[in-house]
C-alpha cells in the first residue's frame, strides 16, 4: 500500500483509503475549469472501466499540501501515487501550465482526461456556485455579466500561475493551455465535452478506451448529478442577485472571445 507520508498530507488529515488494481493500469486524472462537469466525469469512467472516483485524490492547495508551484514536486507526488497500480482517480483544476514542465514524468502512468463545457453554462454555474461556498471564493456580483468581467480573486487564484483580465478570460486561457498540452501529448491527454457525454454517454466512454487501455463495461448511462457534486445554487433574489441573461452572457463571450467559440462549436 503506498505510505501517505511518501507523497505528503492528503484532505486535511482527513481519513484516506487508497484503492488499488490487482494488475497493472494507467493511473487517472481528471483535470477542468471549475464547474465543468468534473465529478459526472470521474463517476461515468469509475462506473466504464473501475475506477474508484470516491475517495477522489484532490489535487487541491487546501487538501494536497504541496507548493503547487514548483512542478518536480507535482511530479515527484504524481509518480509515487502511481507507484503501484491505483485506482483513485485525482482531480484538478489548475491550469495546463503547472503540468506542462513535467509531462515527460507523468506520461508512462497517467492519463489525464480534461473535461470542458459550454462556457455560458459555465460561468452561470460557477457564479451561483460561488454564492454558496463559505469564504471569498472569487468575485461577488448581484449580476453575471458582471462576474465574467471581473478579474479573478480569492480562492479561484490557487488555480492560475498568472492573472488575466477576467473571468471570462480566465476560462479560455484555461482551455486553451490543456487543449495545447493534448495535442503536444496526445498519448496522455484526452480532451472531452461535457455535452458530448451528458448526450451520448456510451458512446463517449467508449472513446476512452485506447487511452484507459482497454474497452468499456457496459453499463446504464449515468446522469449529471452524481455524488461527490456541489450544486450550483439557485438565483436567490433574496441574496440580491439577478436571474441571469443566458442571451446576453452568450453574446458577450462570443464577442469577447472571438473565433474560439465557433472553433469549438459552442
Amino acid at each position: 500500500m503506498t505510505n501517505l507520508a511518501d507523497v505528503g498530507p492528503l484532505t486535511n488529515g482527513r481519513p484516506f483509503e487508497f484503492r488499488l488494481f490487482s494488475r497493472e493500469r494507467p493511473a487517472v486524472l481528471v483535470a477542468s475549469h471549475e464547474r465543468s462537469g468534473t465529478h459526472f466525469l470521474m463517476n461515468s469512467v469509475g462506473q466504464a472501466y473501475g475506477y474508484c472516483p470516491a475517495p477522489w485524490i484532490d489535487l487541491d492547495f487546501t487538501h494536497f499540501q504541496m507548493n503547487f508551484y514548483d512542478p518536480t514536486m507535482i511530479a515527484t507526488a504524481l509518480e509515487r501515487l502511481a507507484a503501484r497500480p491505483i485506482a483513485n482517480i485525482a482531480k484538478s483544476h489548475h491550469a495546463a501550465a503547472f503540468f506542462q514542465p513535467v509531462m515527460a514524468r507523468l506520461a508512462p502512468r497517467w492519463r489525464i482526461l480534461y473535461n470542458h463545457r459550454d462556457p455560458v453554462e459555465t460561468m452561470i454555474s460557477y457564479w451561483r456556485y460561488l454564492h454558496q461556498v463559505p469564504g471569498l471564493g472569487g468575485p461577488f456580483t448581484k449580476d453575471v455579466l458582471d462576474f465574467v468581467r471581473e478579474a479573478p480573486a480569492g480562492g479561484m487564484l490557487r488555480y492560475q500561475i498568472r492573472q488575466w483580465p477576467s473571468v471570462l478570460h480566465r476560462w479560455a486561457a484555461h482551455l486553451r493551455g490543456w487543449m495545447q498540452l493534448a495535442a503536444d501529448w496526445p498519448q496522455v491527454v484526452t480532451l472531452v465535452r461535457y455535452d458530448a457525454l451528458r448526450d451520448r454517454w456510451a458512446e463517449s466512454l467508449a472513446g476512452l478506451a485506447e487511452t484507459l487501455g482497454e474497452p468499456p463495461r457496459a453499463q446504464a448511462s449515468l446522469g449529471p448529478r452524481q455524488a461527490g457534486t456541489r450544486g450550483g445554487g439557485k438565483d436567490d433574489a433574496a441574496a440580491g442577485r439577478l436571474p441571469p441573461d443566458g442571451a446576453a452572457l452568450r453574446q458577450y463571450c462570443q464577442t469577447a472571445l472571438g473565433k474560439l467559440l465557433p472553433a469549438l462549436g459552442y
